[in-house]
């Protein structure tokens, strides 16, 4: 089982458009996955979109506040993103504040967090402080605008909340989860590709939540 101060995730979720506001992804993995399986669960959201999340609403600061004031086995999260940063939800410079004693996993389902030709991309900052494994893409990642269920789809959403399932209701190591994932999921046609190539982790693949090595 996971050690205590591992059973908790943080799930910070930003709208994609006016369509895809975010929260429903967070939902499915509280309802489904972390509850099930005796965590806790912090929430921040835009809104409260009638669900009563922890904090609204979803900027850096109330993420870090958040990440920095507990302690989390995992962080899900959705947005869109660029090299250094994840909008309103985690940057570069911020990484430095978080926790590098209780390390967290990531998926991080925004685009272009793990860009190597980078070397200061924001998967390897935080894997650097505060995180011991971290999953992000290389490239652009692609979303389903409207989408509210993420069971079985190739979607980057899909995505995220196979890899919650695979590393927290199954036990799975971090390389396991997400190989398990793009060996499983449906395959959607082309377009969709992108998502099972550029999505990568960085870290040791062996570690999981239910590892007892921080």
């Amino acid at each position: 089982d996971a050690i205590s101060w591992r059973k908790k995730v943080l799930l910070p979720m930003e709208p994609s458009d006016a369509s895809t506001p975010g929260y429903h992804l967070a939902e499915q993995i509280k309802s489904n996955v972390s509850t099930p399986k005796g965590y806790g669960h912090y929430r921040i959201y835009d809104s409260s979109y009638g669900k009563n999340p922890e904090k609204t609403p979803c900027n850096v600061n109330n993420v870090t506040n958040a990440w920095t004031s507990s302690t989390y086995g995992a962080v899900f999260w959705w947005t869109h993103g660029w090299q250094y940063g994840a909008v309103d939800i985690m940057d570069t410079s911020r990484a430095s504040s978080l926790d590098n004693t209780h390390p967290s996993f990531t998926f991080q389902c925004s685009c272009l967090n793990s860009y190597p030709e980078l070397s200061g991309n924001l998967s390897y900052t935080l894997l650097k402080n505060g995180v011991i494994g971290a999953v992000g893409g290389t490239r652009v990642t692609w979303y389903l605008p409207g989408q509210t269920n993420f069971t079985n789809t190739a979607s980057n959403g899909g995505f995220t909340y196979q890899y919650a399932k695979n590393l927290i209701t199954n036990g799975e190591t971090a390389g396991y989860a997400l190989h398990n994932l793009k060996q499983s999921l449906s395959f959607w046609g082309d377009a969709w590709w992108m998502n099972f190539t550029a999505m990568v982790l960085y870290g040791d693949p062996e570690c999981g939540i239910n590892s007892y090595a921080a």
